[in-house]
């Protein structure tokens, strides 16, 4: 399942895509407060930590601009 626009699309093995949910914006800050919880520097993977706090600073915004205008 492929998360685009914070709906769920699926697709099937000809390749349509079908709409399936939205998510409500309360389970989405939930799930980005708990990415935000466990987001730590690795010495492993140094960049992973920096593109993970873009992706969520990225998500944070687009939730705004929604609330923003309705």
């Amino acid at each position: 399942m492929k998360v685009c626009n914070r709906r769920y699309l699926v697709t099937d093995v000809i390749g349509r895509v079908d709409v399936i949910a939205r998510p409500r914006p309360d389970s989405v800050l939930m799930d980005l407060a708990e990415r935000l919880r466990r987001l730590a520097p690795s010495s492993r993977d140094p960049e992973r930590f920096h593109e993970e706090k873009s992706e969520i600073v990225h998500a944070l915004r687009l939730i705004a601009r929604e609330v923003a205008h309705g």
